[in-house]
């Protein structure tokens, strides 16, 4: 478990949007109940937080994070195998994450 992770727009479905968050001890810092204070141009932007909502429960509630594992195989398998067609050296790095248990 990271100390702190921070999220850029695809939280928002392509909107200006960003998200920050960490363990308790971390976040008790932050305003309102600590002394640092987090602002920005677009922050609490009502038009971009309803888009983060609605993105965060589409992806927590779909299967997509499968598809785009399956989608991800099929690509890297077929860069690796036209690679080896034309004898070309080449390294393909690939990752996942369970997202799902992320957000429970």
């Amino acid at each position: 478990m990271p100390d702190l992770t921070t999220l850029g727009k695809i939280i928002g479905g392509g909107m200006p949007i960003g998200a920050y968050g960490g363990r308790a001890d971390i976040m008790r810092h932050m305003a309102p109940l600590g002394n640092v204070y987090q602002a920005g141009t677009l922050s609490g932007n009502p038009l971009a937080t309803v888009c983060g909502i609605a993105t965060l429960q589409l992806l927590h509630n779909s299967d997509y994070y499968q598809k785009l594992e399956v989608s991800a195989d099929a690509l890297v398998n077929g860069l690796r195998e036209e690679a080896q067609n034309v004898n070309i050296p080449i390294q393909v790095n690939q990752g996942g994450i369970d997202v799902h248990r992320l957000l429970q």
